[in-house]
């Protein structure tokens, strides 16, 4: 109906043929290269320190669109449009069971940064899975060992959780997306922890 107009807007016009999630890559040569909520040109690397160019799906994206999906299916519920309730919640908990299966890395026992040009995950430790403990959108037996690795000691700096592991090559603390501390971040992590 046209109640789901921007979610069939973004299904259709925010997803990569490559990785089927919401993908973001700039049109405009004066555009930002970057564009989840790290959005330096410089924000988005792999374990080994290399940036990634886009396309790229990050996790915390997958995370807000399913919340989104998940809320309003309740608000259509509620005011009576029952079919179209049944359909985005489908849909929410389809791209949930996705999520889970192409983000997780057993390996690191946490959430891919995202998945990059290639299909594959990139597998940079950072502050971004807070976002997609709190959004619900990693399963509830994944969020513990997440949530344990976000307050180790390659993240937790005893001020706040760094934006990226302090054990990978391309680490900053006062870089603006590479190392430093965001204190907006952590009131979205404090909610996603409770």
């Amino acid at each position: 109906g046209p109640t789901l107009k921007i979610f069939d807007w973004l299904d259709r016009n925010g997803k990569h043929a490559g990785n089927g999630f919401m993908t973001y890559q700039t049109r405009s040569r004066q555009g930002s290269k970057h564009q989840g909520w790290k959005d330096s040109g410089s924000a988005i690397v792999d374990a080994e320190g290399r940036q990634i160019e886009p396309p790229i799906a990050t996790c915390e994206e997958q995370g807000f669109l399913y919340a989104a999906k998940l809320q309003f299916s309740e608000v259509l519920w509620w005011i009576g449009k029952k079919d179209e309730a049944k359909k985005l919640f489908h849909d929410a908990n389809e791209l949930k069971k996705r999520f889970n299966e192409r983000f997780w890395m057993e390996r690191e026992r946490f959430i891919a940064l995202g998945i990059g040009p290639d299909g594959k995950p990139i597998d940079s430790i950072t502050s971004n899975p807070g976002h997609t403990i709190a959004t619900g959108i990693v399963d509830s037996e994944l969020a513990r060992p997440v949530a344990d690795r976000l307050l180790s000691p390659e993240l937790f700096s005893g001020w706040g959780v760094r934006t990226l592991s302090s054990d990978n090559p391309a680490y900053n603390p006062y870089s603006y997306h590479r190392g430093s501390v965001w204190p907006v971040e952590h009131g979205t992590f404090a909610l996603g922890f409770m």
